[in-house]
């Protein structure tokens, strides 16, 4: 800086550089990161919600849940078998890309959301935590609110199409998916797998599929066919239609 006392101001000072601490960067790089966080669920940012203690610091718990599993290679994905039926399946594959982080460490499951637009406004923030009360985590929240108009949507979106086709290989499904295959849009896929195979009609069919069997199927007492098992099938026929 300039020497106040010289008149001419050619004079400088040397200042020493301004040490700034490894836990202040910490802090700073853990609250850049919840500012793109709230930026992607639309949620405005104010004073309150921006204190390290207790919001910042309880967000960073989540996040680095998150950041650990994108790291962590992929679960095995769920395959349609006759074992694991395509309505059974829809509800696998649903909880597999629950659990895959993607491109913009958001559970894969937003992918899949009903609604592919979330509402303008966000829920109001739970009390002392980054996201809504509604949503219970961070985790949910970007599940329900990340926007689907982002540069980086395409490569999760082509991610859900490889893992359906994964899923779906060799199967009389596979061609279910066809249309979508050129543009790799893993969400359309899903909506057409869903509507053909799990729509309101197949859930109805499953129900009165099990319910059939709560009012029809005695136990014969066959050595080969266990009581325990009969009870089994009953529970889970009862699970089902729950």
């Amino acid at each position: 800086m300039i020497d106040p006392n010289d008149a001419n101001g050619a004079r400088m000072i040397l200042i020493p550089p301004f040490v700034f601490g490894a836990k202040s960067q910490l802090r700073m790089k853990a609250a850049i990161n919840l500012l793109r966080f709230y930026e992607t669920v639309g949620r405005v940012h104010t004073a309150a919600n921006l204190r390290w203690n207790p919001v910042i610091k309880n967000f960073t718990q989540h996040w680095k849940s998150l950041t650990d599993r994108k790291d962590e290679s992929a679960p095995d994905t769920p395959k349609i078998t006759k074992t694991l039926t395509v309505i059974k399946w829809t509800e696998a594959f649903a909880d597999f890309l629950n659990r895959v982080i993607g491109t913009r460490t958001i559970p894969l499951s937003y992918m899949i959301r009903t609604d592919a637009t979330a509402a303008n406004v966000a829920p109001p923030i739970a009390a002392n935590q980054p996201y809504a009360a509604k949503y219970g985590s961070v985790e949910a929240e970007l599940i329900a609110r990340a926007s689907h108009a982002h540069a980086l949507f395409r490569d999760d979106n082509a991610k859900v199409y490889y893992y359906l086709e994964e899923a779906m290989r060799t199967t009389i499904y596979a061609g279910s998916i066809k249309p979508y295959q050129r543009t790799k849009d893993g969400r359309g896929a899903w909506r057409a797998m869903v509507s053909q195979y799990a729509g309101e009609d197949k859930w109805h069919m499953e129900l009165k599929c099990q319910d059939e069997l709560l009012h029809t199927y005695k136990w014969k007492g066959q050595a080969n066919f266990s009581l325990e098992r009969f009870v089994g099938q009953h529970r889970n026929a009862y699970i089902l239609m729950t």
